[in-house]
């Protein structure tokens, strides 16, 4: 089993100085091992595709970052890492709060299953029993948000453990004797209208090296992030949300799913929720249009928060485009995996829907962005295609 060097420190992340680039992922001098008494946390939602498939993605993608937004509740105090990935999520945790965190797990595993009729998996993975891994580094985004970065291959051979059909009774959160679940989801938001792509598209790009040494494998992600560069533009202009096309919802099922996070059960305290919600984005409005300079920059604040580009022992992004940069980089994306280099999955939409987690209005905060019809669930789908493409041919050589 993994034993990492010993960190005592339990705000080790805090302490990690953060990358300015995506491409400063292949510097080693940025990540730090996790703790060995660390655990990792896993959710995701069972049989997304199919929930997808029925128009629910934005209910998918609100069960993920529930997860994330109760942990963190529980977590005051501590800065931990995180990762959003769309139908669910992956953090870690120290030691001491192993407990807490069990029972804010359960609680919104029996919220998704109440509010929603969807089955959220959850389970907690000692870093310990993993053998491979947990490399952390953080992603400078904005002064208010540092984005978690996970290498070295534990991360997901924890989810594989918690999916695992053999060890499904081995990893999930047990309560402490004489407690109940109990989250605090304070500070989960979805207010947002589907926001229509900066230009043609919105294209989530999952992308995973296969190459048989860590070393070989930074080459290939540092030549993605490269092509993605040269493709789409090195700043903003590839952002998949651009602040003249957000727009505060009034709509019933764009402001249905947080209602149904906070008041589980149907009936006049959730239809007075709602109607709560409108009145709020109606002073949101009137504030970031007639406010002070502050509230008018509230959307750039937006902007600047938002997770479109991550790695979780694989990249991750959501970048704007048109068709034609689109098949440029699919194109350079086929030659690797033709090569054996690296295995992809992406899915086009034209809209992008963004989950919020707002704990200061004008300060800490981050915003979950996927595509609107399926996003990184698709992605993983056709990546889990390629891959199993190549598997079967390996077999028939």
């Amino acid at each position: 089993m993994y034993s990492p060097t010993p960190i005592n420190d339990a705000n080790f992340y805090a302490a990690l100085p953060p990358m300015q680039r995506l491409r400063q992922i292949v510097d080693g001098t940025f990540f730090r091992p996790v703790p060995a008494d660390w655990w990792v946390v896993i959710s995701d939602v069972v049989n997304s595709t199919q929930r997808i498939a029925m128009g629910r993605y934005k209910e998918v993608n609100l069960m993920g970052a529930s997860t994330i937004v109760a942990v963190l509740n529980v977590a005051s105090g501590y800065e931990i890492p995180f990762v959003f990935g769309g139908d669910g999520a992956t953090v870690l945790i120290p030691n001491a709060l192993k407990d807490r965190v069990a029972s804010a797990l359960l609680a919104v595993q029996s919220m998704a299953a109440q509010s929603f009729h969807l089955e959220l998996r959850v389970g907690m993975v000692p870093v310990a029993d993993l053998s491979e891994p947990i490399l952390v580094g953080k992603l400078a985004i904005s002064p208010h948000y540092n984005q978690a970065i996970f290498k070295g291959g534990g991360a997901a051979t924890a989810t594989e453990l918690v999916k695992s059909s053999t060890l499904a009774q081995t990893y999930p959160p047990q309560l402490a004797p004489g407690t109940k679940p109990v989250a605090d989801l304070t500070g989960l938001e979805c207010r947002w209208q589907a926001i229509p792509s900066r230009y043609a598209e919105s294209v989530s790009l999952i992308v995973i090296a296969t190459m048989a040494t860590a070393a070989e494998n930074d080459g290939v992600y540092l030549d993605v992030v490269r092509a993605v560069e040269a493709t789409y533009g090195t700043g903003e202009e590839r952002h998949p949300v651009a602040v003249p096309k957000m727009h505060l919802s009034w709509a019933h099922r764009d402001l249905l799913g947080e209602a149904k996070v906070f008041m589980r059960r149907p009936g006049w305290r959730r239809w007075s929720y709602l109607w709560w919600l409108r009145l709020v984005n109606l002073l949101g409005w009137l504030l970031m249009r007639f406010g002070g300079k502050e509230w008018q920059n509230y959307k750039n604040l937006v902007l600047l928060t938002v997770d479109f580009q991550k790695f979780d022992d694989g990249l991750r992004m959501v970048v704007s485009g048109d068709a034609v940069m689109r098949r440029v980089l699919v194109a350079h994306l086929e030659e690797g995996y033709q090569l054996g280099r690296l295995i992809y999955g992406y899915h086009v939409s034209d809209h992008v829907l963004m989950t919020c987690l707002v704990f200061e209005r004008h300060g800490q905060q981050v915003h979950f962005v996927d595509g609107a019809d399926g996003g990184y669930a698709m992605a993983a789908k056709a990546l889990k295609q390629r891959w199993e493409q190549r598997q079967s041919q390996r077999k028939n050589q």
